[in-house]
């Protein structure tokens, strides 16, 4: 048995596995989330871009080694596993990221307190152009749509 580090709050709000089940994220409220390697039996901290903020959401790509953190202040960071490489998307939202999910293309959609729906890759860059909601956001989820001759990404969302 392994015991988080004393040094972090000792509240946690979000555990999620990455696509190998070998890195545990770990999301507490504070500007730093945990991974925990059960190889390398190793805690790795990602702080977000400012000691001002704090991680509201955390989610691993199915298709790739990369973990988005959303922040209280609307950021996005994607760290890269195997790269160690973060990259910081300063105002990706306008406020607390509450919500995402992400696609087999490795698009992350992400939602948030002030309504705006974003869609991202795994490398941060946006590929649609942000909306807003008609009502607040409390679940998002990428539809599998199989259709060869048609291909679109589809998602849901339940609202209000």
């Amino acid at each position: 048995m392994t015991e988080f580090p004393s040094n972090q709050s000792p509240r946690i709000d979000q555990l999620q596995w990455d696509k190998d089940n070998d890195s545990l994220a770990i999301l507490t409220a504070s500007p730093v989330v945990s991974i925990w390697s059960i190889r390398q039996r190793t805690f790795q901290d990602i702080e977000l871009a400012s000691n001002k903020d704090k991680a509201s959401f955390i989610s691993w790509s199915i298709t790739h080694p990369v973990l988005a953190i959303g922040s209280e202040k609307g950021s996005v960071v994607f760290f890269n596993r195997k790269t160690n490489r973060k990259i910081p998307c300063i105002s990706k939202h306008g406020k607390k990221v509450i919500i995402g999910d992400w696609n087999k293309e490795g698009n992350l959609i992400t939602g948030s307190e002030d309504r705006l729906v974003t869609v991202s890759n795994h490398q941060g860059d946006t590929m649609h152009e942000s909306f807003i909601a008609k009502s607040e956001l409390s679940q998002i989820k990428w539809c599998p749509y199989r259709d060869p001759a048609k291909p679109k990404k589809v998602c849901a969302a339940i609202c209000g």
